[in-house]
């Protein structure tokens, strides 16, 4: 089997850590079907052990050839049992035991693989912690990552005429006749068109988030493009109160459908129904507001392309003395893609038209003779949450 193949999920040691409750038990080396294991003993003693994360050595429990090794204590008086059992139960036991029994109608190498004592999991344990490593999209808008081809990551393709052309704001009419005010000024130097994204930059940035524009200016200033990734920009999304409240959204969506399936894993129709209600419900992250005065607003604003993970799911269960309940933990990742570039409607019946900022930004990208490279900013961010 080739487990480095898109279609094989492989998991190793890493996926099972002993400090999330994982525990390797071989310390009963008896070939009877009793628990003589005192790693076992002693979690007994404890309330809030989870024995389903256990994975235990002992013999085979399908192979009918050691059944009496593995249960004729049961016909002796012993601790689980004073009574011991009688012949005739014994004897029904093993007829059962026959009849569910395969390991005689195995391939013999299958056969070797399995004899003597081999590891057995509780299937809900694994099926949870199978289910946690899985990485699943929950959520994902219609614009797609790493979309070059969209008319704002254009550049070098209009010539002077064409960008004149541009502006619906920028006209106005005196007395029937139309006169346009027109700020593209092609007079003013590459250099000179960097200045004015400067004075832009001076003048809508402060606070903690201000660099990211001038990191933003001088990649555009290099003519790069491609993407641009920055733990300043993760950390602005991370901390955004856009963010948390659409993380929130989320976390009321997960808690209405984990309790209302009786606390169970998520399945496949849960999925669905978490994505139709994000997309119904949530207002996804971005910069509005006082962003205009940190640079954020100016550069990024409103997003292009989004995608939502469920990267982790753990039911947790905490029993008292009068009662059991369920909760669970999940930790939610975002990728958060937006351009730094302009498209036409940018510069047509928006306020943009009238600034000479965006203005020398436009010839600057746009304008054959320049053709500055647009780039796609992209964030990464994760946030746990409990319900």
């Amino acid at each position: 089997m080739d487990v480095s193949s898109p279609t094989v999920n492989a998991w190793t040691d890493a996926d099972f850590p002993d400090w999330a409750g994982w525990a390797l038990i071989d310390d009963d080396a008896t070939p009877d079907g009793q628990c003589n294991s005192a790693t076992v003993k002693k979690a007994r003693e404890k309330q809030d052990v989870d024995f389903t994360r256990f994975i235990c050595k002992f013999p085979l429990e399908w192979d009918f050839a050691s059944f009496d090794t593995r249960f004729s204590w049961l016909k002796a008086p012993n601790d689980s049992q004073p009574e011991p059992m009688s012949e005739k139960s014994y004897s029904e036991l093993k007829e059962h035991a026959k009849a569910l029994s395969f390991f005689d109608k195995l391939p013999v190498g299958t056969q070797n693989e399995l004899a003597g004592q081999v590891w057995h999991c509780d299937p809900r344990g694994l099926m949870i912690q199978l289910q946690k490593a899985e990485r699943r999209l929950i959520f994902s808008t219609k614009n797609m990552m790493n979309d070059f081809t969209a008319d704002d990551m254009r550049y070098g393709d209009l010539s002077k005429e064409q960008i004149l052309a541009q502006g619906k704001l920028n006209r106005v009419n005196i007395f029937g006749e139309e006169f346009k005010i027109n700020l593209f000024n092609f007079n003013k130097t590459v250099d000179e068109h960097f200045a004015s994204m400067d004075s832009m930059a001076f003048w809508t940035a402060s606070g903690e988030f201000a660099p990211l524009i001038q990191i933003m200016l001088e990649k555009f200033r290099k003519n790069e493009g491609g993407v641009l990734r920055h733990e300043l920009l993760n950390k602005a999304f991370l901390e955004h109160k856009t963010t948390k409240e659409c993380v929130n959204t989320i976390k009321k969506i997960m808690q209405q459908i984990f309790y209302g399936n009786e606390c169970n894993v998520f399945k496949g129709n849960d999925f669905i129904k978490i994505t139709l209600d994000i997309a119904e419900q949530v207002t996804l992250p971005k910069f509005t507001d006082f962003d205009w005065f940190n640079g954020l607003g100016i550069t990024i604003h409103d997003t292009y392309s989004t995608k939502i993970y469920l990267d982790d799911f753990e039911i947790m269960e905490t029993e008292t003395v009068s009662s059991r309940r369920k909760k669970f933990k999940a930790r939610l990742t975002f990728q958060i893609q937006d351009h730094f570039g302009l498209d036409i409607a940018d510069l047509n019946g928006k306020i943009f038209e009238l600034s000479p900022w965006f203005c020398s930004w436009f010839i600057l990208q746009r304008y054959r003779s320049y053709g500055f490279k647009p780039f796609i900013n992209e964030s990464k961010f994760s946030f746990w949450i409990e319900g």
